[in-house]
C-alpha cells in the first residue's frame, strides 16, 4: 500500500443478497401477470368503459345530443327518445363492456417494456362513434377516453394487483 492510499473493501451482506433476489423475483412477477391478475385489470377497464355509457360521455366531454330525426326514429321503433345515447338494444354497450360478447375484444400482449392489456369492441358501429362520420352527419361520441375518476379507479386496481405480487 502506498503512502496516503486508502483501500476500501466492500462485502455484500447475505441479507442484501436476499433482498436483491426478492426484488428481482418481484420484477419478474410484475412482468408476467397471471390470468387472474390480467382478468382483474381487464374487468376494471370494462367498468371504466361502462362509465362512459352511464355518464353519456367520456373525458372528451358529453356526447352530442341526438338529432331530431334520430329521436323520432328511436321512438317509432319503441326505444326511448333522446336518451340514453348509443344505447338502443344494449348490444353496442355490451360489445365494449361484457366479456364473452361476440364483438367484445380483450387482448394481452407482452412488450419489450412489460405488457399491455386491451379491452374494446369490434362492433362496426364502435369505430364510427369513436371518430364520428361527417359524411353521415354522425358526431364523434367516444367511449374509450376515460375520465379522471375512471383513470384513478383503474390505477387503484392496478396498484392493488401489483401489491398482491409483492414477495
Amino acid at each position: 500500500m502506498a503512502d496516503g492510499e486508502v483501500v476500501l473493501k466492500f462485502t455484500v451482506a447475505p441479507q442484501t443478497i436476499r433482498n436483491t433476489n426478492d426484488l428481482l423475483r418481484f420484477f419478474q412477477r410484475v412482468g408476467n401477470p397471471d390470468a387472474n391478475e390480467r382478468r382483474t385489470i381487464a374487468d376494471a377497464i370494462r367498468r371504466a368503459l361502462a362509465g362512459s355509457f352511464a355518464n353519456q360521455g367520456s373525458a372528451r366531454g358529453a356526447w352530442s345530443p341526438l338529432r331530431p330525426r334520430t329521436v323520432a326514429e328511436r321512438i317509432r321503433l319503441g326505444y326511448p327518445g333522446q336518451r340514453p345515447i348509443l344505447i338502443r338494444s344494449g348490444q353496442l354497450r355490451a360489445s365494449w363492456t361484457q366479456r364473452g360478447h361476440s364483438d367484445h375484444v380483450e387482448t394481452y400482449e407482452r412488450t419489450r417494456g412489460g405488457w399491455r392489456i386491451g379491452v374494446g369492441s369490434k362492433d362496426i358501429r364502435a369505430g364510427t362513434h369513436e371518430r364520428g362520420n361527417p359524411a353521415l352527419n354522425i358526431p364523434a361520441r367516444p367511449v374509450r377516453y376515460l375520465t379522471g375518476d375512471a383513470e384513478r379507479r383503474l390505477q387503484a386496481t392496478i396498484t392493488g394487483v401489483i401489491r398482491g405480487m409483492e414477495p
